[in-house]
């Protein structure tokens, strides 16, 4: 069997670890990346962590048109395997809640035994150079124009190479160099592109809230989508300027990106009591009336929620925070009502999303059902798509980057196979 040339576009998660898996298949592979070195959005990814994947990998926690694929495919490369290879690699990993993570809990950890691995088998990376075009050659392959862009040399090559392996990443923080280039190529060469949209990302408001922006608090967040309930999560909410953040808006940004997309009448519904039944908060309302009743409105719920919260609901109800609860129950029984209400059920109308900059991810993309189970392109023969260059996206967690593992170790093996069929040729 013959050494065929693979060029991998992109030096990401699913870049490297495609380069490192055609490599091991006898591949000769060389990366391109526009930037001045490869991993850099990996540095960026579990707060500088980096959650490697999770315990709990399955299709319901990814968007995909096919989920029916999706199982077989990441049954096939799933956290165990993931694991195991970073163990091989050089880099020790620990589980916790499920999520995986680095011995070392650094980030850069996972980018330079990827960097390491990549040398040690004679991977070429190339740095600073941009990927203009790629074209099919009449007898197979491909032609890989790019341009250098360093100070020293600006010079516009093109390359022949039996394979190529589009791992150019979504839209999601474009300084890092995803800025949905790939998606132009993959058009350019037969394939359709989903709209690209933001995700796993903080959602803006048309409510101005600024007096309790900085607040963060344990609550469950509802999304009704055209009045209806599209999904909830609950986890740790955090207030901002703009709209709200937090893991669970994170989780739910997907369909709300998507929805706000589309024009549609999108709002969520955040009870900062999560958990407590009606009849449970009868009886906390009972019992805080007989605890509490002479103290002032904003002492009545110490204890309960954050004070910045509940001074902000008692003067969106025109409650003076030092009017003793007994004046408030005496004159206004409906003003109580309406603070717990807020408590409750707080309503904000969410208007978009804080964009590509601010987003971990990005929903959109190559559908699926283009390519096969090795992620070899249905339309152009040795053209290989990995990661968020398809139109897979899935929740927090480190799902996102066991679909970047997955993919890329699986179309680097598929890649390299295929290259050197066709050097023999």
């Amino acid at each position: 069997m013959g050494k065929g040339k693979v060029a991998i576009i992109g030096g990401g998660a699913s870049g490297m670890i495609a380069a490192i898996s055609a490599a091991m298949s006898g591949a000769s592979v060389t990366v391109f990346e526009r930037g001045d070195k490869v991993g850099r959005k990996l540095l960026m990814t579990g707060n500088g962590k980096c959650n490697l994947t999770n315990k709990n990998i399955s299709a319901e926690n990814y968007y995909c048109d096919v989920p029916g694929r999706l199982s077989s495919i990441l049954e096939r490369f799933g956290y165990e395997e993931t694991v195991s290879f970073f163990y091989d690699i050089g880099l020790l990993t620990y589980e916790k809640n499920g999520y995986y993570y680095p011995m070392s809990n650094q980030a850069s950890s996972v980018q330079d035994a990827l960097r390491f691995r990549m040398k040690e088998l004679g991977v070429e990376v190339r740095t600073n150079c941009l990927v203009q075009k790629i074209s099919s050659l009449q007898k197979g392959g491909f032609a890989i124009s790019y341009k250098e862009t360093t100070e020293d040399h600006r010079r516009n090559i093109k390359e022949n190479f039996d394979a190529c392996i589009l791992s150019c990443g979504g839209r999601s923080v474009p300084k890092t160099g995803s800025d949905g280039s790939g998606y132009d190529i993959a058009n350019a060469l037969g394939h359709s592109i989903r709209t690209v949209r933001p995700a796993l990302c903080a959602l803006t408001c048309e409510e101005n809230i600024k007096a309790i922006s900085g607040v963060r608090a344990t609550a469950e967040v509802t999304l009704y989508v055209d009045d209806k309930k599209a999904c909830s999560e609950t986890g740790e909410l955090q207030l901002t300027d703009s709209g709200i953040s937090g893991i669970p808006v994170f989780q739910i940004s997907h369909v709300a990106s998507k929805a706000t997309g589309e024009g549609r009448d999108v709002h969520a519904r955040i009870d900062f009591l999560p958990g407590l039944s009606a009849a449970d908060e009868k009886k906390l309302r009972h019992s805080r009336h007989l605890l509490t009743f002479d103290r002032t409105a904003d002492e009545y719920f110490v204890g309960m929620i954050n004070k910045k919260l509940i001074q902000y609901f008692m003067s969106l109800c025109h409650i003076s925070a030092r009017s003793k609860m007994s004046d408030v129950l005496k004159f206004s029984y409906n003003a109580e009502d309406k603070i717990w209400k807020m408590c409750r059920n707080f309503d904000l109308k969410i208007t978009g999303t804080v964009g590509y900059e601010n987003s971990q991810t990005s929903m959109g993309g190559v559908p699926l059902s283009e390519v096969n189970d090795r992620f070899e392109s249905d339309i152009t023969d040795g053209l290989f798509l990995t990661g968020e260059m398809l139109d897979v996206d899935g929740k927090c967690g480190g799902f996102n980057l066991q679909w970047a593992w997955c993919t890329g170790y699986i179309a680097g093996e598929a890649a390299a196979e295929y290259a050197a069929d066709a050097d023999e040729t």
